[in-house]
């Protein structure tokens, strides 16, 4: 088993947070073990282990000086060298861990077999974790699991069961001894003595002995000049008493070669240690320099931080200002726009009243001149934006009624008017001229199923519609709001109606394309379906054919408007009238409601719009108002002023529905 040789003084070590990792000579082979654990123990410190085994040297026995004097001091000596030996070796490993950032130490015991010194050294300092080669880098495979080691398989046998072994294998684990908290103490024999004892050589051990204590006492700092001069001195002393007795001749000189050899080899781990000495001052130097440079960068942010935090008071101090600037700015900001509602309300006020009286005196002149009103120069109001927004409450989307490529419709209250205003898109490039020039046309178009132009906005580029509350025709045969189905005749007058119309827009000069019908193509289903009645089947299947033609991607294959769709829908819409005539009211023998004055209960010739929101005939509201009320004729409330504004839409409309009787 072999014996004990040397061992480090018993030192403390913090087992539970300490991992032990066994090294051997040779720094290539044993790092891949040592970087293992750096891997997989973060945070735990490391502490390098190796089993040195010493080498055997040959004792002088033939020399008859005594040894019992002499062995102390060489013994000294030689433990110095092997001990700077050692230092030098674990000092590389350690430089490894200090690099990867791991908190290190060293341990290191002689003994003659490596496997019994890690066992000797994990009993006596207890040690729990413990990480070492399994095998040697020539037996590793990928599917190695056991240990190829002698000496692994001595310390998986014999470690006290307290410690948890790792083997590793070229930095991958390819066995786990597992340990319990159970702990065995073993205590390490004290170093045996290599060199003998001879009582004859009394005198030159004494010679010896003195100076190697006085060159041992020496400063432990020294160069290797002072090593050369202790080799020189135990040189001549062996020569000194080499030539006071020929019969110790050949002992004293082999020992003298010994010595000069041991003082060489302490004078180059002495240059070896001054080298590396060298290099650890120098790096210290740079250490220091950078420590230097790092303080003078912090006193230079701290000076930064000074600047910034001053600027941080003059800054705050500035947003303080402007704080109260802005809350100033604000303040003049409401009474301005106050002020400017303020402006607008006359304005529109002035507006009206500019409208009356241009009305007037548009009359008069037609009094003066005998000519008669023509719906053809009509004139159409214009509203401000303000009024269009307050009109659709800042543009609710509650009430939007529509949307497309066309604008958006909302409906809304103007001048406690029902409306419909579409809004035109921004983005389009039409310019202001073209607008007007727009609604000019679109004022002069008058049909019984078109809506009636009430009016626009410039500055929103808006159109203003009267608005029918029955809904759109979609909605009627989707039967919305539980509305009873339309019977199939009403369905056949409303596509001749719709016929008629579009035939009307487009021989208008300059023509008018709808370009947006509704319904589409798709409804042809809801038209036809059985909610209608008994549809004649010969009118179904025309219906049928006419509308699956119409649906045509090639717009050649469509049929045309006037000479195939009109003379069909126009013979259906009059073979229909015998019996629609028990289903509709004779509704064109009557005067729209809405045509009717509510005070002379008679067909109005200039309607005028109060501030109840009724129209009434000018004649008759004026003399309301002259004759003391101040309220409104229909719901008998205050009203709150008593300016009038025509209506022109409605007088254009009686005038045509008057031609057309």
């Amino acid at each position: 088993m072999g014996s004990v040789e040397a061992i480090e003084e018993e030192r403390e070590f913090d087992v539970e947070e300490t991992i032990f990792v066994a090294v051997g000579k040779n720094v290539e082979e044993s790092k891949t073990t040592l970087f293992w654990a750096v891997q997989n123990f973060v945070g735990k410190k490391i502490c390098v282990l190796h089993v040195h085994q010493p080498e055997h040297v040959v004792e002088p026995t033939d020399i008859n000086f005594s040894a019992k004097r002499l062995k102390q001091p060489i013994r000294e000596e030689l433990w110095e060298v092997k001990h700077q030996k050692q230092d030098e070796l674990l000092d590389q490993y350690l430089l490894l861990l200090v690099q990867a950032g791991v908190e290190a130490d060293k341990i290191w015991i002689e003994m003659n077999k490596v496997e019994k010194g890690i066992v000797d050294t994990i009993a006596a300092h207890n040690i729990r974790w413990l990480a070492m080669g399994g095998a040697a880098e020539k037996h590793y495979s990928e599917e190695l699991s056991e240990l190829k080691s002698k000496k692994a398989f001595f310390v998986c046998q014999q470690a006290p069961i307290s410690c948890h072994v790792w083997f590793v294998c070229k930095g991958r684990l390819i066995y786990t001894r597992g340990g319990s908290k159970d702990s065995v103490d073993l205590e390490i024999a004290s170093p045996l003595l290599l060199l003998g004892s001879d009582i004859e050589n009394e005198q030159l051990q004494n010679s010896v002995s003195e100076s190697f204590t006085n060159e041992c006492n020496a400063d432990a700092e020294g160069d290797g000049n002072e090593l050369e001069r202790i080799s020189r001195s135990l040189t001549s002393q062996c020569s000194v008493c080499s030539s006071s007795s020929t019969n110790r001749v050949v002992g004293t000189s082999k020992l003298a070669l010994w010595l000069t050899e041991e003082a060489k080899a302490l004078e180059n781990l002495c240059a070896t240690e001054m080298s590396r000495r060298k290099e650890i001052e120098e790096a210290l130097a740079g250490e220091k320099q950078e420590v230097e440079r790092m303080r003078n960068q912090q006193d230079k942010f701290l000076k930064e931080l000074q600047m910034v935090q001053d600027q941080k008071s003059v800054l705050e101090d500035q947003l303080e200002e402007s704080q109260s600037i802005v809350k100033e700015l604000e303040e003049k900001i409401i009474s301005a726009v106050k002020l400017l509602i303020s402006f607008k309300e006359k304005r529109d006020k002035l507006r009206i009243e500019n409208v009356n009286a241009v009305t007037e005196l548009r009359k008069l002149r037609r009094v003066l001149n005998g000519e008669v009103p023509s719906f053809c120069s009509v004139q159409i109001p214009a509203f401000s934006f303000m009024e269009i927004n307050e009109a659709t409450h800042n543009f609710d989307p509650t009430w939007k009624i529509a949307e497309g490529r066309y604008g958006s419709v909302y409906k809304g209250i103007l001048r406690h008017i029902h409306v419909a205003i579409k809004m035109l898109p921004s983005y389009g490039c039409q310019s202001q001229l073209d607008f007007q020039n727009e609604v000019e046309l679109l004022s002069r178009v008058r049909h019984p199923n078109l809506l009636t132009l009430i009016g626009t906005c410039p500055e929103s580029r808006s159109l203003v519609y009267e608005h029918v509350e029955n809904g759109s025709l979609e909605d009627r045969l989707a039967c919305k709001g539980n509305t009873c189905p339309l019977p199939w005749q009403i369905r056949t007058k409303i596509a001749a109606d719709i016929c008629s119309t579009l035939i009307f827009l487009h021989s208008n000069k300059p023509h008018i394309v709808h370009g947006n019908l509704k319904p589409k193509n798709e409804n042809l289903e809801a038209v036809l379906d059985i909610s209608a009645g008994d549809w004649p089947l010969k009118q179904a299947k025309q219906l049928a054919q006419l509308g699956l033609r119409c649906c045509e991607k090639n717009q050649l294959n469509r049929p045309d408007l006037v000479s195939e769709i009109w003379s069909l829908l126009e013979q259906m819409r009059a073979s229909c009238i015998a019996s629609a005539s028990c289903l509709v009211s004779k509704k064109s023998g009557k005067i729209p409601s809405n045509f009717m004055c509510p005070i002379y209960q008679e067909v109005m010739t200039d309607p005028q719009i109060a501030a109840d929101g009724y129209t009434y005939e000018s004649e008759a509201i004026r003399g309301w108002f002259e004759s003391g009320h101040n309220t409104s004729p229909m719901t008998n409330l205050k009203l709150q002023h008593c300016d009038l504004v025509p209506n022109y839409a409605l007088q254009n409309a009686i005038l045509e529905w008057q031609q057309h009787l």
